[in-house]
């Protein structure tokens, strides 16, 4: 009965260490994996939009997928809208 309940007791924090360690990316973003121990950044692999199973310490810094370009030119009048 002892070893059942240490057995149960070991799934259960299995469960609570899986459930901790997923993450995700949003669709319209790229995503790397950063890892709070080291303070670095692994950019050998970067993530599309979706969920994944990391390690404890990891998590995802994301960037967007599109890029908007701002122009300012000078030769347009300053209107108040």
């Amino acid at each position: 009965m002892l070893i059942l309940m240490i057995g149960s007791g070991g799934v259960f924090l299995l469960l609570i260490i899986l459930a901790i360690c997923w993450d995700k990316v949003e669709p319209t973003k790229y995503g790397i994996i950063y890892n709070s121990i080291t303070k670095k950044v692994n950019a050998k692999y970067v993530y599309e939009g979706g969920r994944y199973l990391l390690f404890f310490t990891n998590s995802f810094v994301t960037f967007p997928k599109t890029v908007v370009t701002v122009e300012f030119s000078p030769s347009t009048p300053n209107k108040v809208l």
